[in-house]
């Protein structure tokens, strides 16, 4: 288990980073040019792309219009909610935005922990940070840590008593579970209590539901009994559109006629690869350097290791009915495969069946298991 643990700390760790996308190196050849150039740029551009960070800038989220809503509401009726998708789909810009909504509603206090952060793995870290943001918006002139599990029970219940609504956001409560000896059954169990005698509020976001979450990692609490799942997959086409034109247009810039298109089909409507692509697609024009295989070139670069852990992420079940190409629907353990691969936002369902969220993908992933097979091919037979 340690291991599995450590393993998962750390592929979490490097998809929380930004890829560190550069210019080719000088000399660096552009296979294709654009079919017209580029308007003169009077002055430097700043690239509003920002792949594998939570999008905070308004003008940068796109799309999400139906999970929002029905989340604001399930909140406004006093559920508790799990965004529950796969890592990178979006979940953390989901839930940030939603927080930003949530805060401006009367009487309602808001604490927003992203718990990656290291100063949110220690207990007193955790409560006193909560603790803080809600009564700084209190009484921002007389701050009074919380740094026990007593004193923040008993801190919330007073705000309770006084007539607000104390409400936290958690992102990726993977973080807290898997540090099951720092954040332990009495914790979970306390918060187990608050949310269900009303006096606080939870909205989580995580890879797996709360029951799978604490049950695999030997946490013995009915925490997860609290939430409803919000289940977050794929971008809408037009939202992914929106995302990869807008803000590209919105800077000055035009762009060649297909080369969103072709983004596109290789990034899929998916929120981190669609970030991927448009950076790559607006650091080129911004250049004038702008050339459609060498801006895919570089996406790929840039997509492969994060496919590699995405793929690596999914169970042998799942890898052994991951489709290729598109699959027909089909009933029994594959149907049911499929069925859950496009709840998590890795294949797309429609009237035909289910097909990979991406071109590029599915064409990574042939390559990859036509060199596995290669390997196997020239390994020399046991005796």
């Amino acid at each position: 288990l340690i291991p599995l643990i450590r393993r998962r700390l750390t592929i979490g760790a490097r998809l929380s980073q930004t890829p560190a996308p550069t210019s080719p190196p000088p000399g660096d050849a552009v296979v294709e040019a654009a079919s017209d150039p580029q308007p003169p740029i009077p002055t430097a551009l700043t690239n509003p792309y920002t792949p594998g960070k939570r999008v905070s800038h308004d003008a940068m989220f796109f799309g999400r219009e139906e999970e929002r809503a029905q989340i604001e509401q399930k909140l406004s009726a006093g559920a508790h909610v799990a965004i529950i998708g796969a890592r990178t789909v979006g979940s953390s810009s989901l839930l940030y935005h939603v927080a930003k909504t949530m805060e401006t509603r009367e009487g309602i206090l808001v604490a927003h922990i992203d718990l990656k952060d290291p100063t949110f793995h220690s207990v007193a870290g955790l409560l006193n940070s909560i603790w803080s943001q809600w009564w700084g918006r209190v009484r921002p002139d007389n701050l009074v840590p919380a740094r026990t599990l007593a004193e923040f029970v008993t801190a919330v219940r007073k705000l309770k008593a006084a007539g607000f609504r104390p409400l936290l956001f958690l992102d990726e409560l993977e973080q807290m579970v898997w540090r099951a000896g720092t954040f332990d059954d009495p914790l979970f169990n306390a918060w187990h209590e608050l949310g269900r005698e009303d006096v606080m509020d939870f909205i989580v976001t995580a890879h797996d539901s709360p029951a799978d979450l604490l049950a695999q990692n030997g946490i013995d609490s009915g925490f997860y009994e609290l939430f409803q799942p919000s289940p977050l997959g794929l971008l809408e086409r037009r939202a992914a559109d929106d995302l990869l034109t807008i803000p590209i247009r919105e800077a000055g810039l035009r762009i060649p006629d297909g080369a969103a298109e072709r983004l596109y089909l290789h990034a899929g409507p998916h929120p981190f690869f669609l970030q991927l692509a448009g950076y790559y697609l607006f650091d080129a024009l911004a250049k004038g350097t702008y050339s459609q295989g060498e801006v895919v070139r570089r996406f790929e670069m840039a997509a492969e290791p994060y496919w590699q852990e995405m793929w690596e992420t999914l169970s042998p079940l799942a890898q052994d009915h991951y489709p290729t190409s598109l699959r027909r629907e089909s009933g029994g353990m594959g149907g049911r495969q499929l069925r859950i691969l496009a709840n998590r936002g890795l294949v797309i369902p429609d009237e035909d069946g289910f097909r990979p969220f991406s071109g590029g993908f599915a064409a990574w992933l042939v390559r990859m298991k036509a060199a596995l097979q290669a390997a196997a091919d020239i390994a020399p037979t046991p005796i």
